[in-house]
């Protein structure tokens, strides 16, 4: 069998163009897993290692990666990804672009024009947790994700053996065939991404994760009883203030195009967004009918459940994609929470949601 690589071309080993322009100019860069997915890693783990990679480059350079996914559609069930800047998934052989996977062993995933990301569908991917014993005949996806963002980035690849842009991927595993996940870069890459994009704010919170003490304010609404559902399982506080400016999350209604690059349309009642001096804010669309319905009351279905809408940005702002799971609370597309007989009942986190949350922030 090959020794595993990535598809991009050996042809400029460490040949970084320093003097052009890097391939990114956007502060926040936006992703979507768009499939098609392996069997052999479920989208929700998928999301984990994506969200576990981009920080490990961005915490040294001023870019932000979020997760994305637009919905256009609610009684239809359509996505589009447009507003997606990099988009990932698995492929299989001959799919489209300049690079033809060849099965199992060999070339196991490589980028797009420094874009879109493809991983051999014929690998047998898995997700590793730290000291766990080595599979035969597996391929680590934390490790391939970490390289390719490398080129994502505009990193070519490297003939320094300890980068993460080697092209021939390293050995994650001890003398005990105990897995030891990539945690940080070298000090090659990091030297070198650098030189691409410019220093990291060493003062920058980078999310939300560094903070025991979160500060949000409404204007001109409230439903603080959302931000209690999340730090009940999590060691996080909210803390209401009525300091609009220095809040880490803002909260507020707005129509049509409102200053952050998501005009509203009749589709899309909510969403949250991350600011370049890192405050989030959650946005409202003003032209929706918004509903509190009563719990255990008969459900009103005339409009939006607000509680729920709110509840959902909030996972998003802690680091929950969207996903496919009908039980959880950031399932893609909108539903209500009913009874057996039809009434009402408090939106609630799903098991995974809970997990999900937990493996990013801890248990409380």
């Amino acid at each position: 069998m090959a020794e595993p690589r990535c598809g991009n071309s050996d042809f400029q080993n460490d040949a970084v163009d320093f003097d052009s322009p890097p391939p990114w100019t956007k502060d926040i860069i936006m992703y979507s897993l768009v499939g098609p997915f392996s069997s052999d890693v479920p989208v929700s783990i998928l999301g984990i290692v994506m969200r576990d990679a981009f920080p490990l480059w961005s915490k040294h350079i001023p870019k932000d990666f979020i997760e994305t996914v637009d919905i256009i559609d609610f009684d239809n069930e359509t996505l589009n990804f447009q507003k997606a800047a990099i988009k990932i998934g698995f492929w299989k052989r001959s799919h489209g672009d300049n690079v033809i996977f060849d099965g199992n062993g060999g070339i196991v995933a490589h980028t797009e024009n420094n874009r879109n990301l493809h991983y051999d569908i014929e690998e047998k991917w898995h997700v590793y947790s730290e000291n766990e014993v080595e599979m035969n005949g597996t391929m680590d996806l934390s490790t391939v994700t970490l390289h390719e963002i490398g080129h994502i980035l505009g990193l070519p690849h490297s003939n320094n053996s300890e980068s993460i842009m080697y092209p021939y991927f390293i050995n994650p595993f001890d003398k005990n065939q105990k897995y030891h996940k990539p945690t940080k870069l070298s000090d090659y890459d990091v030297k070198n991404i650098q030189k691409l994009y410019g220093i990291q704010d060493l003062q920058k919170i980078y999310g939300l994760e560094e903070n025991k003490t979160i500060e949000f304010v409404f204007e001109h609404c409230s439903e603080d009883g959302t931000f209690s559902t999340w730090s009940e399982v999590i060691p996080l506080d909210f803390y209401q203030t009525p300091e609009i400016n220095s809040s880490d999350i803002q909260i507020r209604f707005v129509k049509n195009e409102h200053g952050d690059g998501q005009n509203f349309t009749k589709f899309e009642p909510a969403h949250y967004t991350k600011f370049p001096d890192e405050h989030y804010e959650i946005h409202y669309n003003m032209e929706t009918k918004w509903l509190q319905n009563n719990v255990g009351e008969k459900l009103n279905k005339t409009g939006y459940d607000f509680y729920y809408h709110t509840l959902r940005c909030i996972g998003g702002i802690l680091g929950l994609p969207l996903n496919i799971g009908k039980d959880s609370i950031m399932y893609w597309n909108f539903k209500w929470s009913v009874d057996e007989n039809g009434n009402y009942i408090e939106p609630k986190l799903s098991s995974n949601d809970i997990e999900l949350v937990q493996i990013l922030y801890g248990v409380r």
